[in-house]
This record gives C-alpha cells, sequence and structure tokens, in this order.
C-alpha cells in the first residue's frame, strides 16, 4: 500500500499495483482491465511471468461480458474461479481468456469517484488454482487502495494541472498585462494625437458651421428683400393692370368715337355729292332761266319793232311800249342777276367739288388711322396676355422665394442646432484630450 500510495501518477499506481499484487501472489499475470465510455475495456497495466503471452494494449470486446457481468461490478462484486471450465462462464468470455492461457483467476473492481474504473485480474496460467480467503480480501483491500490511490492522484494531477495553468495564467497575464501597458500606452499616445486633432477639427467644424450659418444669414436676407421686391413688383403689376386696363377702355373708347366719326364724316360726304348734284340742276336751271330772259328780251324787243311798224292807238301803243320796257327792263335785271348767280354756282360748285376731296382725304386718312388703332389694340391685347402670364410668373417666383424663405429658416435653424453641437463636442473633444494625457501619465506610472 506504500509502494502504492507512494506513486503520483496513474500509470505508475496501477504498474506498481500489477507488479505488487503478483509478487505477493506468486501468480502467472496480474493486469488491470479498464473501462472505457462504451463499457468496452482494454489493459492498461500487467505484470507477467516470463514464457506467457503479454496483454497489455489488448482490447477486449467482450458482448457477454457487458451483459451478464458489468453491473455486478459496479456493485462491488469479487469473484474467485479456480477452473474457468467448471465456474460457469459463457463460452464467449471463456474464447477470451484462453486467448491468454488463462485457468484461473480472481476478479477484484477498482471502484474510482464512484464509479467503476476497471478491474484488478490475477491470472494463473500454468495449473488450475484454489484462490484462498486470505489472498481474496487482500486482494479486494488492494483494489481499494489502488482506488483511493487513483483518486488521490487525480487530484494531484488535477492540482499540478491546476497550478501548472495557474502559473501558465500568471504568467499570460503578466505578459498579456505588459503587452497591454505598451498597448495602451501606444494606443493612448496615438489617441491622444488623435482627440488632439479631432478638437482641432471639432474646433474648424464649429467655425465653418459658424461661417455656413452667416452665409445662410445672408442667403435668407436676400430671400426676404426678393420676396419685398416681388411684392413690390407684384404691386406695380397691379397698377399696370389697371392702367392697361383703362388705356384699353380708352381706346376702345376713341375707336368707337372714331368709328361713329368715319360714319358721320360717310354721311357728310354723301350730303356732299347730294348738294354738288343739287347745284349742278341749280346751275343747269339758271342757266335755262338765261337762256328763256335773253329769248324774251329779244321777243320783248321785237314786239316793240312791230308796234312801231303797226297801226295801233296811240294810248294803247305807249301802254304796249312802257309794258315793253318794263319786261324789258325785268329781263335785262334778271338776265344780269342770272349772269350774277353763275358765277356763284361756279365757286359753289368749285368749292364742294374741293371739300369733298379733302373729304375723301381726310376720310382715308381717318381709315388708315383707324386700321393703327387697331393695330395698337391688337398690340395692346397682347401686352394684356403678356402681362398675366408674367403676373403668373411672378405668382410662382413668389412661391418659390416664399419656400426659399421657408426653407432657409430651417436650414437655419438646423446650422444653429448643428453648430451648437459641434460647440459642444469641442469642448468634449478638448476635455477628453485632457483626460487622455491624464491617463497616459498613471499607465506609464503603473
Amino acid at each position: 500500500t506504500q509502494h502504492i500510495r507512494a506513486s503520483l501518477k496513474t500509470g505508475d499506481i496501477l504498474n506498481t499495483s500489477v507488479k505488487e499484487v503478483r509478487r505477493i501472489l506468486e501468480c502467472d499475470r496480474v493486469v488491470v482491465y479498464s473501462m472505457n465510455s462504451d463499457n468496452h475495456g482494454m489493459i492498461v497495466a500487467e505484470s507477467v511471468a516470463p514464457g506467457w503471452t503479454r496483454a497489455k494494449g489488448k482490447v477486449i470486446n467482450d458482448p457477454c461480458f457487458e451483459s451478464r457481468y458489468l453491473d455486478k461490478y459496479r456493485n462491488g462484486r469479487v469473484r474467485a474461479w479456480g477452473n474457468i471450465y467448471e465456474a460457469g462462464m459463457t463460452k464467449c468470455y471463456i474464447e477470451q481468456l484462453e486467448q491468454l492461457e488463462v485457468k484461473a483467476n480472481l476478479v477484484t473492481p477498482i471502484i474510482n469517484e464512484g464509479k467503476l474504473f476497471g478491474l484488478l485480474v490475477a491470472h494463473q496460467c500454468s495449473d488450475f488454482r484454489q484462490w484462498q480467503h486470505p489472498e481474496i480480501r487482500w486482494v479486494t483491500q488492494i483494489a481499494t487502495q489502488v482506488g483511493f490511490a487513483l483518486d488521490n492522484a487525480k487530484l494531484l494531477e488535477q492540482l499540478q494541472e491546476a497550478n501548472q495553468k495557474s502559473d501558465r495564467v500568471s504568467d499570460q497575464q503578466h505578459e498579456q498585462t505588459e503587452a497591454l501597458k505598451h498597448q495602451v500606452v501606444e494606443i493612448l499616445s496615438d489617441k491622444v494625437d488623435a482627440y488632439q486633432t479631432l478638437s482641432q477639427e471639432a474646433m474648424r467644424q464649429s467655425e465653418t458651421t459658424i461661417n455656413v450659418l452667416h452665409q445662410i444669414q445672408k442667403v435668407a436676407d436676400s430671400f426676404s428683400g426678393i420676396a419685398l421686391n416681388v411684392q413690390q413688383v407684384k404691386f406695380q403689376e397691379q397698377q399696370n393692370d389697371l392702367a392697361v386696363q383703362g388705356t384699353q377702355e380708352s381706346l376702345d373708347r376713341a375707336v368707337n368715337s372714331i368709328s361713329n366719326i368715319q360714319h358721320t364724316v360717310q354721311n357728310v360726304a354723301v350730303g356732299f355729292d347730294k348738294i354738288s348734284h343739287s347745284s349742278q340742276k341749280l346751275a343747269e336751271a339758271v342757266n335755262t332761266i338765261k337762256d328763256l330772259s335773253k329769248q324774251l328780251v329779244q321777243q320783248s324787243m321785237s314786239i316793240t319793232r312791230s308796234i312801231n311798224r303797226s297801226q295801233i292807238e296811240e294810248s294803247s301803243q305807249n301802254s304796249i311800249i312802257d309794258l315793253s320796257d318794263t319786261l324789258f327792263s325785268l329781263m335785262q335785271q334778271l338776265f344780269e342777276a342770272t349772269a350774277k348767280v353763275e358765277p356763284l354756282f361756279a365757286n359753289i360748285k368749285a368749292e364742294v367739288r374741293e371739300k369733298t376731296i379733302a373729304l375723301d382725304s381726310g376720310t382715308q386718312q381717318l381709315i388708315s388711322g383707324i386700321g393703327e388703332f387697331q393695330t395698337v389694340r391688337q398690340k395692346l391685347e397682347r401686352v394684356v396676355a403678356l402681362n398675366h402670364k408674367m403676373n403668373t410668373l411672378i405668382e410662382n417666383i413668389a412661391k418659390s422665394v416664399e419656400n426659399q424663405t421657408q426653407s432657409s429658416a430651417f436650414a437655419k435653424d438646423s446650422v444653429q442646432e448643428v453648430a451648437s453641437i459641434a460647440e459642444r463636442i469641442s469642448a468634449q473633444s478638448m476635455t477628453i484630450t485632457q483626460s487622455f494625457n491624464q491617463l497616459v501619465v498613471l499607465v506609464q506610472k503603473l
């Protein structure tokens, strides 16, 4: 037991165990049959006398053993067979033992951590053997001590592994701490420069944002001025609309008046034509009267000569002569008056013709003026249409300016907020930079 417990490793414990058990029992072979996870076993330790088959490393896949004996050994069963052929073993189990030249065996379980670690088995190969009760008890005690030694060895191995792991972890932590220290110093040094750069960039960004804010304010002021000018233009356009509307109405009245004048002039021209025609007829009538007067004068003279030659009473003759003289005088006056009237009618006719020509020329000029008025009126209508389009365009410009003014106001507010954030970022960057400088110093001290 002291030899077994003096060993500190599982392999040494098992090898010492089989060696000492075979020495005390003076048997041909002692093995440790270890169970694996699938309940199949392998011989992991062996002490064998010269001349017998070596079994170490042999894998035993015995379904008969598993089905009939495994649970019993877990419960601490110890079996001793002096003759394997008379023990009632299964054929497959006997065949496994015959491969190792076994004729008698003693089997005790090794319990480790409350579980079946394996079997401590003594083989007698030279002949059959009746195992004695002290031998069986002693082997059982040895198996128990092996289990305890395995527990201690496992604990010791775990402790050593833990110590080694702890040492490795400590070394790794020390190395990591040193590396981390250098990394932290390098990173902090880099970050200090980065944060200083960030702080400077933040300050420049703040200044740039403020400049942008001023530019936006100027743009907003410009839009306000444009909006005011647009309002003035709209007012002026309204005044122009009223003026154009008044001019258009005046032009319509002028055109209507000229049209009335044209009709009047046409009527006057017709009247002049009628007067000219009447004057012509009157002149013809005057000429007829003149001719008749001339004929009457001639007839009167003939009558006077006839009277002078005829034999009429002197009183009657005198009366007729007086009447003839009077008639002649009247006819003479009528002829003279007719002669005076004829130039007047000629002058009237000439003046009527001249006035008619002048009236025709004025009528033509008036007609030409009406055409020019119509052209001006059409141009004025086009101006009115263009003015309406201009009003629509100005309305659209006014709406766009209003939208741009609102957008400028929103952009101004947004940029003001961004400027405020940039100022806070700049201040925080300066604070972080100072903190990093202090942290670098502290890490270097650590």
